[in-house]
């Protein structure tokens, strides 16, 4: 088995600076939103992404999916 990993194996990036680590595609949709707005998913998406850097594509799908649930509000 390997060594366990450190705090400071992951590298801490700021959201401005993991807001340029988008696909231009994704990037251009988060630009399109209010500032407000823009922070809010730049926040979810930063949080998925450490989570699969931790625990694999299903971390990251967890994280999403838990907040899609939470963020649904049903219409009618």
């Amino acid at each position: 088995m390997g060594k366990p990993l450190k705090t400071e194996d992951f590298v801490e990036i700021d959201l401005m600076e993991f807001k340029k680590t988008l696909p231009k595609d994704l990037l251009d949709k988060v630009n399109a939103l209010p500032v407000e707005n823009q922070t809010v998913l730049l926040q979810d998406l930063k949080q998925a992404f450490d989570a699969t850097k931790k625990g694999g594509i299903e971390g990251g799908i967890n994280v999403l999916e838990k907040q899609l649930l939470e963020d649904f509000i049903p219409k009618g």
